[in-house]
């Protein structure tokens, strides 16, 4: 009887250590190479969402900016190179408003119309850079007007605009800055 009782017990069969040893190590690589690839789909995730906020919000600086310093009557002559103050009839209601804009605190900064105004307006914004250019009738040519623009102010035919936003991605920031040129209309010059 002891002989069979130890006949069945050889023949039961099961995993040995060493093998479940290197099930377990073959899981966990498993695991690891699905965790990474969550991660890594969540960084391109994320990465893609904030350019796709750091592009609306670029887009629709520059275009609002444009827009309305296209329509300004004229420029004020504390205008710099990181600030512009101008004013004009930008609702077309025949009333003169003063608007502008300027960084501070990571925020490009509008003023409201009708207060008068700074108010925060674009987040994480890195930089703000208006170039003024005049006509120079001597030289026969455009040149860049100083800092801040002072008496060149009824001079002014044109304005570069060169806005940077930085937005943090997880593991990344992701940088852009869009450029414009505007054309101004400027009844001082007339």
């Amino acid at each position: 009887m002891n002989a069979l009782k130890r006949c069945r017990f050889n023949e039961e069969s099961g995993f040995s250590i060493i093998e479940l040893v290197i099930v377990l190590i073959i899981m966990l690589l498993i695991l690891g190479a699905i965790t990474s690839m969550i991660r890594s789909g969540a960084e391109s995730s994320s990465a893609v969402y904030n350019l796709k906020i750091i592009q609306e919000d670029g887009s629709e600086a520059i275009t609002t900016m444009v827009r309305q310093i296209r329509l300004a009557a004229y420029l004020d002559p504390v205008s710099t190179q990181n600030s512009i103050i101008f004013a004009g009839d930008f609702d077309g209601d025949g009333t003169e408003q003063t608007m502008g804009y300027d960084l501070q605190n990571g925020y490009l900064r509008k003023m409201d119309p009708d207060s008068g105004s700074m108010m925060d307006w674009i987040p994480e914004t890195t930089q703000i850079v208006f170039k003024y250019w005049y006509w120079d009738s001597t030289n026969k040519q455009l040149m860049q007007s100083g800092n801040p623009v002072g008496s060149r102010n009824s001079e002014i035919i044109r304005i570069d605009i060169s806005l940077s936003i930085s937005r943090g991605a997880l593991n990344t920031t992701i940088d852009r800055t869009f450029n414009s040129t505007v054309n101004v209309r400027n009844e001082l010059r007339l």
